[in-house]
């Protein structure tokens, strides 16, 4: 549901929260006093509903939604996932629903919050840019950035070959690299990390899980061969001197 939906209902929302003596005006803008949160002055914090220019910002909107979703789908937990930079905001938010007993005490509102992930100078990836890929084009990168890697170890490699490898190392690079990270922790998004055979990465597990088996394989047909020599041996009616 997009926010467009609670167009209709902030209107009356602002006016019940100034019936309720919880939203004043204050230089034209519409705004609720918190004075359970402190600004970093130190001084009750503000949470503007309704600018003097009439436009609504995201509080109110996000308030009308906390109510839609108690009234309408009667919920008794609502969860936010967003990352760490909304925190401030819905913990505002959420203390001015529950003043304006828009839901009652037994409902949950919970924020999930993730960290970001960031370019390489530090700064985060923005949806609303327009800048940030698609995920099947991240996906597709991530396999041809491995062709050439596994290219460039080895060029003698049969053409079918190239393809499941770069699949494996590539998917596995984006997921491995997302996955071990702290769900709360910001994080470097670098293809040279991702993609790196030292340290703790996907294309370095693989590499490690590949030569064990490889070790584990010749182990095996080793005892295979012993096993057999052993058989043979007895079958010929000659002692072995040590048994496996």
């Amino acid at each position: 549901m997009g926010e467009s939906l609670y167009n209709d209902i902030i209107p009356d929302i602002i006016t019940d929260l100034k019936k309720k003596k919880l939203a004043v005006t204050q230089s034209g803008n519409i705004i609720v006093i918190l004075n359970e949160l402190k600004n970093k002055d130190g001084y009750p914090m503000g949470v503007i509903l309704k600018k003097s220019n009439g436009i609504y910002l995201y509080a109110a909107t996000d308030i009308a939604c906390i109510k839609y979703r108690y009234d309408v789908f009667k919920a008794n937990k609502i969860i936010y996932y967003t990352d760490l930079r909304q925190s401030q905001h819905l913990s505002q938010i959420f203390m001015i629903a529950r003043k304006a007993k828009y839901i009652p005490s037994s409902v949950q509102l919970e924020h999930h919050a993730f960290g970001m992930i960031l370019k390489k100078d530090g700064t985060p990836f923005k949806t609303r840019s327009g800048n940030t890929i698609k995920l099947s084009t991240l996906l597709q990168q991530a396999k041809e950035k491995a062709k050439n890697l596994i290219l460039n170890k080895k060029t003698n490699i049969a053409k079918e070959d190239i393809e499941l490898l770069s699949q494996a190392i590539g998917i596995g690079a984006i997921k491995y690299f997302e996955l071990s990270k702290n769900r709360t922790t910001n994080y470097v998004f670098d293809w040279n990390n991702m993609l790196n055979f030292h340290g703790n990465t996907a294309p370095y597990m693989q590499y490690a899980y590949a030569h064990t088996q490889l070790k584990t394989s010749r182990l095996q047909l080793i005892l295979l061969t012993i096993r057999t020599l052993r058989i043979g041996l007895n079958f010929l009616g000659i002692p072995l001197v040590n048994k496996m």
